[in-house]
């Protein structure tokens, strides 16, 4: 009978162990919160989420931004293209031709002036237009001319060298907008000049029973009064056709050095009048 009873509370005893322990029962020491357990669980991917769509939120206003300020700042406004020119000088005669220092000639024997073209489309320029109507332009530009003078032996005609004027321009710009693909506009601005003169090798310099003479030209910096109208043809959305006519009213002083064996003896002021009509081709970009 007692052994009876033992066995009967050794069995129900290892039963109770075995549901306390068992992992399906819930009652087990390492799922003591079934509950706790789910929400920490279930924590890590909401807040990956919630990570994901605040950062969304920071891509989306950056982007937004950029494309309100190009709406606001750069479409339709920024230009940028090149050129091709075509010059006229509008004063390349002074009228005394063979004639000397004094006799009226732009600088000793240097009578006239032509304009030498450079048709590549290397002119770069830069528009911005504060709205529909107004604008400014930068543009790097650069005059150059033969000087033509008679020699005083032979008698045959001769260059000195080529005068050289280079800068940048800017222009305030006024455009009339329509409903075609055709705009026309206006343009009014100044030039800021370098002077500059590239010697003739066979006149800069000379060995006779003297020595040796060398010669040298010094053209002046100079600001000049540029006017502009023109027309843009857009054949696409952002690629435009520009036509324009230019005057650049440009005047440059200058001074002839001469020197015998290295010391100076010669000194002679001048100028070459350098205003010209330019007329010019570009294609553009509008942002």
């Amino acid at each position: 009978m007692f052994l009876r009873t033992s066995v009967t509370r050794l069995l129900g005893l290892t039963a109770l162990l075995v549901l306390t322990f068992s992992p399906d029962t819930g009652y087990c020491q390492k799922n003591t919160n079934p509950m706790q357990a789910s929400v920490e669980v279930s924590a890590q991917p909401g807040a990956s989420a919630l990570a994901v769509t605040e950062g969304e939120k920071v891509s989306v206003a950056k982007v937004t931004a950029e494309e309100e300020f190009i709406a606001n700042y750069i479409h339709g406004k920024l230009q940028l293209g090149t050129r091709s020119v075509h010059r006229v000088l509008t004063d390349d005669d002074s009228g005394h031709k063979g004639g000397g220092y004094g006799s009226g000639t732009y600088l000793g024997t240097i009578y006239g002036l032509d304009e030498e073209q450079r048709y590549a489309p290397s002119k770069v320029f830069i528009n911005y237009y504060f709205n529909k109507y107004f604008g400014v332009g930068l543009d790097y530009d650069s005059i150059k001319v033969r000087t033509l003078a008679i020699d005083g032996y032979t008698h045959a005609e001769k260059t000195d060298g080529d005068a050289i004027l280079s800068g940048p321009t800017l222009s305030v710009f006024a455009r009339i907008p329509n409903s075609t693909a055709f705009t026309p506009y206006f343009g009014l601005g100044i030039g800021f000049f370098s002077g500059s003169f590239d010697e003739d090798p066979a006149w800069a310099t000379t060995i006779n029973d003297g020595g040796v003479r060398t010669r040298v030209m010094d053209v002046e910096d100079t600001n000049a009064v540029v006017m502009t109208s023109g027309l843009t043809w857009a054949f696409t959305a952002n690629w435009l056709v520009d036509l324009s006519v230019q005057y650049i009213q440009a005047d440059a002083d200058a001074t002839f050095y001469g020197y015998n064996d290295g010391v100076l003896n010669t000194g002679l002021p001048g100028h070459f009048p350098m205003d010209n009509v330019a007329f010019r081709l570009g294609i553009v970009y509008s942002f």
